[in-house]
Parts: C-alpha cells; sequence; structure tokens
C-alpha cells in the first residue's frame, strides 16, 4: 500500500469521526433538552402546587382567625340588662366574688379559667403589683363559692 492510500483512508477515517461526533452531540443535546425541559415542567407544578397550598391554608388560617375573633367579640360584650344584671357566666362570677370581697380600690377581678362542672376560677389582684390577694371557686349555677 502506497503513501496515497494511507492518506486516503486517514481523510475517510477522520470524515467518519467527525459525522459520528456530530450525531452523538446531536443525540446528547436532544436527550439533554427533553430532561431539562421535564425537569423544567416538574419544578413549575411544583411551584404552583405549593402555592395553592399556600393560599389555601393562610385562607383556612384567615377563616379560623375570623370565627375566634368573632367568638371572643360576642364572649366579651358587657351582657347586662337594662337593670344591670350579669348575664354571662364570668359576669355572674365576678358579682358573687365582688359581693363578698368588696369593690376596695386597686383590686381587680378576673376569671382564670373554669374548674370542674363548670365552675369559675375568680383571682382577686392587687391592680398595681398584680399579687394574688385570694381565689374563689365560684358556682354560678348556685350561687356558691369557696375562697382560698
Amino acid at each position: 500500500m502506497g503513501k496515497g492510500t494511507w492518506m486516503t483512508i486517514f481523510v475517510i477515517i477522520i470524515i467518519l469521526g467527525v459525522v459520528v461526533g456530530i450525531a452523538v452531540a446531536k443525540n446528547d443535546n436532544t436527550n439533554n433538552n427533553t430532561f431539562t425541559n421535564t425537569s423544567k415542567n416538574k419544578i413549575e407544578n411544583l411551584q404552583a402546587n405549593v402555592q395553592e397550598n399556600s393560599l389555601k391554608n393562610e385562607t383556612e388560617n384567615n377563616i379560623a382567625n375570623e370565627n375566634i375573633v368573632e367568638e371572643n367579640i360576642i364572649e366579651n360584650t358587657v351582657a347586662e340588662d337594662v337593670t344591670g344584671t350579669p348575664k354571662t357566666d364570668e359576669e355572674k362570677a365576678i358579682s358573687i366574688v365582688k359581693k363578698d370581697y368588696g369593690n376596695k380600690p386597686n383590686i381587680e377581678f378576673s376569671v382564670e379559667g373554669t374548674y370542674g362542672k363548670g365552675r369559675k376560677i375568680v383571682a382577686v389582684r392587687n391592680s398595681t403589683t398584680t399579687a394574688t390577694l385570694a381565689f374563689y371557686y365560684v358556682d354560678v349555677v348556685n350561687n356558691t363559692f369557696v375562697k382560698e
């Protein structure tokens, strides 16, 4: 084989290499674009789901907070009739405690919670120091109490 034959074989191998290289690069680019588009679609779907869930949770929280605020407004509304008689259990409990303890200056009365069978816990506090002076367990149904 002469020098010219080797040169022709060498050129053919280079041309085949370039053609195969272009084909492989084109195939990789197509697969890469498919992967990129698929990944991009998944990310967009995830973002949309997160945004939708966030809006849904925010709406549910707003509705729950509005209900709590409405309940608090209704509970905390002064519920006295024309004669000044307390209407809520909390107001009745404080009224019973005031009758026993007396309405002295620098004294606050507050309902601290509920104790077994609906009895209200009323605390008598010094309004300046907030020190607890007495606790009353008030049964508003029977108008009775236990003082501690």
